[in-house]
């Protein structure tokens, strides 16, 4: 299945991968210096979501996607992103720019 809408569904749906993912592995999201509040969190999901969508990439895939934004965020050690048109950018105004079709 491809996620082709950016809906509801869509995020509860990458949400509940995740949240089995990280049931099953120490991840960082589960760290407290790490932790994100639920603002930002929804809007973390809302951006794997578009880009999801953007991407095409089924949903077999969309642990690696998860993988790839969590790599970003240890980087910055910043709990916030604004997800625009693709673009990523962590609270210090730094931007991380996703390549259409990228392998994650």
């Amino acid at each position: 299945m491809i996620v082709t809408s950016l809906d509801t569904r869509s995020v509860v749906e990458i949400h509940r991968r995740f949240r089995l993912d990280t049931s099953r592995k120490k991840h960082v999201w589960q760290r407290s210096d790490l932790v994100l509040s639920e603002v930002s969190y929804q809007v973390f999901c809302l951006g794997i979501t578009t880009l999801t969508n953007k991407l095409q990439v089924a949903e077999n895939r969309v642990h690696r996607i998860w993988a790839a934004f969590e790599q970003i965020h240890h980087r910055l050690h910043v709990g916030v992103f604004q997800f625009n048109h693709g673009v990523h950018q962590s609270v210090d105004g730094k931007q991380f720019r996703a390549k259409p079709g990228e392998e994650l």
